[in-house]
């Protein structure tokens, strides 16, 4: 488990952390953090990395600005 604060974009840390790990075929990455970067790390990881969609969890708790966001965002709109 890594813990990586937000510096600048949402999401922008997150992915150059996924980029540096470099996550191979059979690593299983759960991301948990604010809807917009789990976007862009979900986007990172099955556009450009292609690893099988269940090796992928991500869950968006919470949205910048948005009050009572629900905690069902997988990352998917």
């Amino acid at each position: 488990m890594t813990w990586h604060d937000r510096v600048g974009e949402p999401g922008a840390a997150l992915v150059h952390a996924l980029r540096g790990a470099g996550p191979g075929d059979d690593t299983h990455v759960w991301i948990a953090c604010e809807a917009s970067a789990v976007r862009k790390a979900r986007s990172y990881l099955l556009d450009d990395r292609m690893p099988a969609r269940p090796q992928v969890t991500p869950r968006g708790y919470w949205r910048v600005g948005e009050a009572d966001h629900h905690d069902h965002d997988h990352g998917e709109d």
